[in-house]
């Protein structure tokens, strides 16, 4: 929030108060049949006051927080040349939006998601290359970088093991919501050694992955993508889901149909 305009909130509050105590005070000396005085009427606007203050404290607080340590500086090792593919999905940094503690900032920021450090940069402008500041991996605050939302999770892996990191919420029902995480893994260079064998050099490979919260929403779990696992998933509706499955010939492996089952579930 704008420091001027906090002062100046600040102050019209104070001018409030003191013009209240005033014409309150000089009322009920012309009024002989109720006297209070000036320390009894402070006594009694003093307290809703100071809360409301002590809000909209709160809440400037958090937006100045937001401002002041939304970034972090890191250091960047030197990029190698000779690696096929990058470790963005998209290079360019985005007109963006960031919602911290639900609050929605006014500013325009400019971001890309790292998908090989799991981190989201910050430049100054969209045309810049690199960067050395991050977004902090805070579950308070929510990235909106193009059409993707990137929120900071916990969640458990395919393995169960219990992960941190930015995932995508690509559907946000009543009864279920569906997350995608988007990685890229760095596969070192290996060289043929024998004629009948491939060399491939240094790279990166994308690595998708799918994620659930049903009901209370209190856990995120692997989603595995396969008829057989979301029915078990959502037996409670397994013969419904089965046959919108089966009558509009869905493939679960396309992230559309995914959702359309999802979407239909949470209808019912």
């Amino acid at each position: 929030m704008n420091y001027i305009f906090y002062l100046f909130v600040n102050l019209r509050v104070q001018n409030m108060f003191f013009f209240i105590i005033s014409n309150l005070s000089l009322l009920l000396v012309k009024t002989r049949s109720i006297v209070i005085s000036k320390f009894q009427i402070i006594t009694f606007f003093l307290p809703t006051i100071i809360l409301s203050q002590a809000q909209t404290d709160l809440t400037d607080s958090r937006v100045q927080d937001a401002y002041t340590d939304l970034v972090n500086s890191v250091t960047r090792s030197i990029i190698k040349t000779d690696i096929k593919g990058t470790p963005y999905f998209n290079e360019k940094f985005t007109d963006s939006k960031i919602k911290y503690f639900d609050k929605s900032l006014e500013d325009i920021f400019y971001l890309r998601y790292n998908a090989f450090s799991d981190e989201i940069e910050m430049g100054k402008n969209k045309f810049q290359n690199e960067s050395v500041e991050i977004v902090q991996k805070n579950e308070n605050i929510v990235c909106y970088i193009g059409d993707e939302i990137f929120l900071f999770k916990n969640y458990k892996n395919e393995i169960e093991n219990i992960k941190k990191g930015y995932l995508n919420l690509i559907f946000d029902g009543k009864k279920s919501k569906i997350y995608r995480s988007n990685r890229k893994i760095f596969m070192e260079a290996t060289q043929a050694r024998t004629s009948l064998e491939r060399a491939f050099p240094a790279r990166y490979i994308d690595e998708k992955s799918y994620y659930i919260s049903l009901n209370d929403f209190n856990e995120i779990n692997y989603l595995k993508l396969s008829k057989k696992y979301i029915l078990k998933l959502i037996d409670d509706k397994e013969k419904n889901i089965k046959k919108f499955i089966s009558e509009n010939k869905l493939k679960l492996k396309n992230e559309v149909n995914l959702i359309k089952v999802f979407l239909f579930y949470d209808s019912l």
